[in-house]
């Protein structure tokens, strides 16, 4: 998987401050773990990781995992009108622990309009374990019929 060559297309898919978006928000950190974790496997990527992440390796996770990171590739989460979708809460979390963030403030829509249906949108911003960077994404859950 060409990471570097990925996320030059996206970037060029994106207006400026789509763009900008992404690098206040470290997407390219995020990507590139994302792109390795998808290259590699979840137990080599546990393995290399410093904090042994993902620190669930059952089938269930590792599925939860692969598809948040497949949906990062796809340049999902950054806004709420491409959120992460299908991964429920605790599977978003598990998503951004094994990128060394953690919850730091929520706010939840809980009658967010998606695609006709009502849902409910979580913003999360999220600090890193180690620096304090901060990064906000958005993850829809409960699309039910409106």
């Amino acid at each position: 998987m060409d990471t570097e060559k990925l996320l030059d297309e996206l970037f060029l898919n994106w207006g400026h401050n789509e763009q900008e978006l992404a690098i206040n928000n470290h997407f390219p950190y995020i990507f590139t773990k994302a792109t390795h974790f998808l290259s590699v496997g979840a137990k080599k990527y546990q393995y290399d990781d410093y904090f042994q992440e993902p620190s669930n390796l059952d089938i269930e996770s590792i599925e939860v995992l692969k598809h948040g990171c497949e949906q990062i590739v796809e340049g999902r989460g950054l806004t709420s009108s491409k959120p992460f979708i299908n991964l429920n809460i605790s599977g978003f979390y598990q998503l951004m622990r094994m990128f060394h963030f953690k919850k730091k403030s929520k706010k939840t829509d809980y009658k967010f309009s998606y695609k006709g249906k009502t849902a409910i949108l979580d913003e999360i911003t999220f600090k890193h374990f180690v620096d304090g960077r901060e990064a906000t994404y958005y993850n829809l859950n409960s699309p039910q019929n409106s």
